[in-house]
């Protein structure tokens, strides 16, 4: 789960489960019907994406996997906090 990432457009079903899975990271794709939802509340995606197109180049950029990294760390670190009461 920590190398794998949910690429999903339902922020009930997709997004949530990707979170529950403990995955990297969450890329919500908004359908055109959501174009003006906003996910203010519920589950919180890593990415918010306008199209599916733009997934290819978030993730050459290597961005996503550097932020994906960076988010597994503060949560492990937060984890060893939460186990060793620090």
């Amino acid at each position: 789960p920590s190398e794998a990432v949910m690429v999903g457009d339902s922020l009930s079903y997709d997004i949530q489960g990707g979170i529950n899975a403990g995955l990297a990271a969450t890329f919500w794709v908004r359908s055109e019907d959501a174009a003006s939802v906003s996910p203010s509340t519920g589950p919180q995606p890593t990415y918010t994406l306008n199209s599916i197109l733009e997934l290819e180049g978030l993730l050459l950029s290597g961005r996503a996997q550097n932020e994906c990294i960076s988010d597994q760390t503060e949560k492990a670190k937060g984890a060893q906090e939460v186990r060793t009461g620090e």
